[in-house]
């Protein structure tokens, strides 16, 4: 018996909209987008690199796109975040956002998922929790204030890394210098 092929999944369309949507919204000058549609890559969909006027990069930030329910604009949020993406962005480097997109009204919101944000929202006994997005964390092709927070992001990240060594080091001496006064 003949069997059809495999077909695209179901939210194939809605995707790659969520994706043209925010690549048409953002300045590309200053933020330049590798974002893949049609992949089989979990837990995130490409990164942006942000770059100065000279178009020096300053720095990447990983980026999880995802197309929100037009019963859910108002307020925007995002309903079926998977705890196992929260937990992908606890092992991750670098940093990541994640981008719900109203397709409708051609606006995408954005929300920086730290360790933090996991330790607030995350609980381990769930598999989804829902993104509420905060009003100011908007991308709407006309504001350019989410610029300035992502380069904020990305330093915030390379000031964790250039520090690591220094803190690794001075947790060493706070603890053998603890060991040895216990010892006293």
């Amino acid at each position: 018996m003949y069997q059809q092929p495999a077909a695209y999944p179901p939210t194939d369309s809605a995707e790659v909209e969520a994706v043209n949507v925010f690549e048409g919204l953002i300045d590309s000058n200053i933020v330049k987008s590798y974002l893949h549609t049609r992949d089989k890559i979990p837990n995130y969909d490409g990164y942006i690199e942000l770059v100065d006027s000279e178009g020096i990069s300053l720095g990447f930030i990983f980026v999880q796109i995802k197309k929100l329910d037009d019963n859910e604009l108002s307020p925007p949020k995002y309903a079926k975040c998977e705890m196992s993406f929260l937990n992908f962005c606890k092992k991750t480097n670098p940093p990541m956002i994640f981008v719900g997109v109203d397709t409708k009204n051609k606006i995408a919101y954005w929300e920086e998922i730290n360790v933090d944000f996991i330790a607030k929202y995350g609980k381990d006994d769930q598999k989804t929790i829902t993104l509420n997005f905060q009003q100011e964390n908007k991308v709407d092709g006309k504001q350019k204030e989410y610029m300035a927070k992502w380069k904020a992001i990305i330093e915030n990240q390379k000031n964790k890394l250039s520090l690591f060594d220094s803190i690794k080091e001075q947790k060493e001496i706070l603890e053998k210098t603890y060991l040895f006064s216990s010892l006293a």
